[in-house]
Formats: structure tokens, C-alpha cells, sequence
């Protein structure tokens, strides 16, 4: 089965991830292929968490949130720049493709990950 090339990038994401030690740590984002990759149970809210803009203020220390340029400014309400200007949150890594995958709304997909620092 051919993957996209927004998978392709997540297959990336993932083999970082799994380097991390981030098991006992709740992991925000949208995309529903990165459970499948990652192994994150979708429907154990001790482990995950749905990206919505309103599911911000839930959030804690020590979280996970993971923001791509598909789900994050489109179906979570949420810019980059909005979390990059959050003292809340600290990124962590961040996935650029070397050439330029175009999503939604003529946007750029990228995919940064951010950890709950406050």
C-alpha cells in the first residue's frame, strides 16, 4: 500500500519518537496514523489526547504535543506561531521536509514537536 507523502514524513517522526523516553508521558496531536506508528493507544486519555485548540487548557508539565501543518492550523485552530510564542511550551524537534510537501490551504507541511514546560 503506497503511503502519502505527509505518512512518509510521520514514518520520520516516529523513528525519533520511539528513541525518546516518552512511554509514561500523554501525547497530543491529530493525525491517526501516528497511533498506528507510535503505538499510542487513541482512546486512553492518559496516554493521548485530540489536538483542539479548547484541549490546551487541559494540558500539563511534562506533555507531549505534537503540531503539523495539515491538522494543526486547520482542524485544531492553533498556528505555529501561537505555540512558538507560548512560554508554556518548549520545541523539542521539529520534521521539515527537503522539498516542500503542500497541504491544505496552499500551507507547508512540517511537522514540531513541543513539551509542556510550565
Amino acid at each position: 500500500m503506497q503511503i502519502s507523502e505527509e505518512q512518509a514524513e510521520y514514518q520520520k517522526l516516529a523513528t525519533w519518537f520511539k528513541a525518546q523516553d516518552f512511554q509514561k508521558r500523554r501525547k497530543i496531536y491529530l493525525y491517526p496514523y501516528f497511533s498506528i506508528l507510535a503505538d499510542i493507544n487513541p482512546y486512553n486519555q492518559k496516554e493521548h489526547l485530540d489536538f483542539w485548540a479548547s484541549s490546551l487548557q487541559y494540558t500539563q508539565k511534562g506533555d507531549i504535543l505534537i503540531w503539523d501543518g495539515h491538522f494543526g492550523p486547520h482542524e485544531s485552530g492553533t498556528t505555529l506561531l501561537s505555540l512558538e510564542a507560548d512560554s508554556r511550551w518548549n520545541r523539542i524537534h521539529s520534521i521539515i521536509p527537503t522539498v516542500p510537501i503542500i497541504t491544505l490551504n496552499d500551507k507547508e507541511f512540517e511537522i514540531h514537536v513541543f513539551e509542556k514546560i510550565k
